[in-house]
């Protein structure tokens, strides 16, 4: 059998891959990835990269460390906060892709509200 990953080890060879697999594609040459983690308080880690630049930053490692829960609304409110920035061109499709190494710890009705 293979070596065992903890959670957040299996959510960076998921985002590794997906970056890898992107640098390969010609139609996503013109595409921009940033990387937001979060538990009690967001990290943006890069943003506004071509994949390859991207892969060698998540390949390099990251100080992640899976500790202080799981806050989705902190990464929610960072990535909405890059939309306030001016980080997304309005030209541009965006898509956000949520990885997580555990269940949200602030996911009540009154979080579902807010985001509404």
């Amino acid at each position: 059998g293979g070596k065992m990953l903890t959670r957040i080890q299996a959510v960076m060879q998921v985002c590794r891959e997906f970056l890898h697999s992107q640098m390969q594609s010609p139609m996503a040459e013109k595409d921009r990835y940033s990387l937001v983690s979060f538990n009690s308080v967001a990290t943006t880690h890069f943003s506004r990269m071509p994949a390859k630049q991207a892969w060698h930053v998540v390949a390099g490692g990251l100080p992640i460390i899976p500790e202080l829960g799981t806050s989705f609304m902190a990464g929610f409110t960072a990535v909405h906060e890059l939309f306030q920035i001016g980080h997304f061109d309005d030209s541009s499709s965006v898509r956000i892709y949520l990885l997580s190494d555990g269940r949200p710890g602030d996911w009540t009705s009154a979080a579902v509200r807010n985001l509404q």
